[in-house]
């Protein structure tokens, strides 16, 4: 994940962004949610919502990888303010990347954000080529309400689950 970006919000939110693409998406979501009232936008472009046994945890113990995966309890207990501050999320993904993970993780992390009643996106890239790309434009087109752009962005993306 790199810097923050500015993005264009209603005066007195927070206007930062917390993007990320792959395990970046993981690390946007988990610092987005410690950090509530630091973003506006929390997204994640093909990442995944638990952590992997790689890099960091690559020799974690299972207890360690349990308590590494406070995404939904950090959820539910910042779900107040981040309602408060209307920080939406933006979750996309395509046809899975890894062994680790499935598509389906980033529709079931959008119903638990919509069902904590926090506004959440998500987009589908059916097609692996030009995914990353597909997902970059349509993220910053939505990070920074781009005039006239959709959130699909003309990428071929659609909204809702992948078909099996």
């Amino acid at each position: 994940m790199g810097r923050p970006e500015t993005c264009r919000r209603s005066a007195g939110l927070p206007a930062a962004c917390s993007p990320g693409i792959s395990a970046g998406g993981y690390g946007a979501v988990d610092i987005g949610l410690r950090h509530p009232g630091l973003f506006g936008t929390i997204e994640s472009w093909g990442g995944y919502f638990q952590p992997l046994r790689d890099g960091p945890f690559e020799d974690a113990t299972a207890a360690t990888l349990r308590g590494a995966t406070t995404r939904w309890l950090l959820a539910q207990v910042e779900a107040p303010i981040l309602r408060r501050l209307r920080t939406t999320f933006f979750l996309s993904t395509g046809p899975s990347h890894s062994h680790w993970f499935s598509a389906e993780s980033t529709f079931a992390f959008a119903r638990e954000v919509r069902g904590l009643g926090l506004r959440a996106v998500s987009l589908w890239h059916p097609a692996a080529k030009g995914q990353w790309l597909s997902q970059l434009d349509a993220g910053l087109g939505w990070a920074l309400r781009v005039p006239g752009a959709r959130a699909s962005s003309g990428s071929g993306a659609t909204s809702g689950t992948p078909s099996p």
